[in-house]
């Protein structure tokens, strides 16, 4: 006798073809959900979503904690501010998963220039078109 190749029965086809279906579905709807969050999200959304799913599991425990990291615009010499979605990009590694949207960065060293003209009772001559 040969030994072939293993060969199912139509119904057996069906069988193992359920069966891998019902076994696979779940990873398959998790990866699906999961490109899907990642391509639709706004960084800041990506950031907050590992808290936003802690309490969302943990809000029917009456003593669970949850810790929360907030993210903020800030620099040597400046207050914190809160950080809004515009303002920044998704950032180069998972260290820093936020970087400062490019708009945000020319707004921020545009205000530092006009402090530090304040600062120093000078005037930009450049913002005024046509001099006097």
């Amino acid at each position: 006798m040969s030994a072939g190749p293993m060969r199912f029965s139509s119904r057996g086809r069906r069988v193992l073809g359920l069966i891998l279906l019902v076994a696979l579905a779940p990873f398959l709807l998790i990866l699906g959900a999961s490109l899907w969050l990642s391509w639709s999200m706004k960084p800041v959304q990506t950031y907050y979503l590992g808290t936003y799913t802690a309490c969302s599991l943990l809000g029917g425990e009456p003593g669970a904690m949850t810790t929360v990291r907030y993210a903020e615009k800030t620099a040597p010499g400046r207050k914190p501010e809160a950080l809004l979605p515009e303002n920044v990009v998704k950032g180069s590694d998972s260290e820093q998963p936020l970087a400062l949207s490019p708009s945000a960065s020319l707004r921020a060293r545009t205000a530092d220039h006009d402090r530090s003209h304040a600062a120093h009772g000078t005037r930009d001559d450049r913002s005024q078109e046509g001099g006097q």
